[in-house]
């Protein structure tokens, strides 16, 4: 009798569970019901099965939304399990909520995957990430300064300097008559130019196999994954992706920290900032006592 009543409460427990779990469904679905969008397949996982068929076709998720876009409108919504996703594609109601403060709020599920990825830290709570108003606006005022118009005209040199490279480099493949994938050329020079702006590192991303570029691969394949599939931090079956992403995210930031720490011993021993971005942010924030090097990073 005990074991069939302890069996009959875990069941009755598991089905109010159930109902109410789909109360909770129905009434948040039925409050977004009047933003047009595409039939949800699944009551429980909304929209995810469908997009696992887009990618499965070898179609991309940005397929899916153009598709979305042209059926339902610049403004439409689709459903990630529980969590309510709206899509805007109009450009004066994206301006309109950028400007508007009670409207521009950065929600904590959408940035989690950014800061921590796959629960390795990766950009942590920095100027991009920063949900705190207060805090964003105390980081801002110390990053804006690298990036005035004066501060940006001084960085031309190495700017151009790695263009020209970028461009030596794809008149040598082009007389030799080999392919050339631009895709994954611009995202070598991106990579070549954030590290030599930004850091005054010398990566080159363009003629060899850089370690930087395949553990920021890594990390924003796992960040997508992430978006694509909320679960995927849960399931055991992507311990490889976990280990990778958290590899990493150790690697990129062990470099930025390096990277600061030089900055810092040169600063110490010569009083020189550098021709770089993290120069000019070290320099404004030399009074700020408050700011850390993890912050930084």
């Amino acid at each position: 009798m005990l074991a069939f009543a302890i069996i009959s409460v875990i069941l009755g427990l598991a089905i109010a569970t159930v109902c109410l779990a789909s109360l909770y469904l129905i009434i948040k679905r039925r409050r977004f019901s009047h933003l047009p969008g595409p039939p949800i397949p699944s009551f429980w996982l909304g929209h995810l099965s469908t997009m696992k068929d887009v990618v499965a076709s070898g179609r991309s998720l940005y397929d899916f939304f153009h598709d979305c876009y042209m059926d339902y409108g610049p403004v439409w919504m689709f459903w990630l399990l529980h969590f309510e996703v709206v899509y805007i594609c109009d450009a004066a109601e994206g301006r309109r909520l950028i400007q508007d403060p009670l409207l521009a709020v950065k929600h904590r599920r959408v940035y989690k995957a950014f800061s921590y990825a796959l629960g390795s830290r990766f950009v942590g709570d920095g100027l991009v990430t920063q949900l705190d108003h207060r805090k964003w606006a105390e980081r801002h005022r110390v990053m804006s300064h690298a990036f005035r118009r004066q501060e940006l005209y001084n960085l031309l040199g190495p700017f151009n300097d790695t263009v020209d490279r970028f461009l030596d480099h794809i008149n040598q493949l082009s007389t030799k008559g080999e392919k050339i994938a631009m895709n994954e050329m611009f995202t070598r020079l991106g990579l070549d130019i954030i590290a030599n702006v930004a850091f005054g590192l010398e990566t080159n991303a363009l003629k060899e196999h850089s370690v930087l570029r395949s553990a920021l691969q890594n990390v924003l394949d796992g960040v997508s994954a992430c978006y694509r599939n909320p679960l995927i931090q849960y399931l055991p079956t992507y311990r490889d992706v976990w280990r990778s992403v958290r590899k990493g995210c150790e690697l990129l930031r062990k470099v930025g920290r390096q990277c600061i720490v030089q900055h810092q011993k040169v600063i110490k021993e010569r009083g020189e900032y550098g021709n770089d971005i993290l120069g000019c942010i070290l320099k404004c924030s030399a009074n700020d006592k408050d700011l850390l090097i993890d912050d930084l990073v």
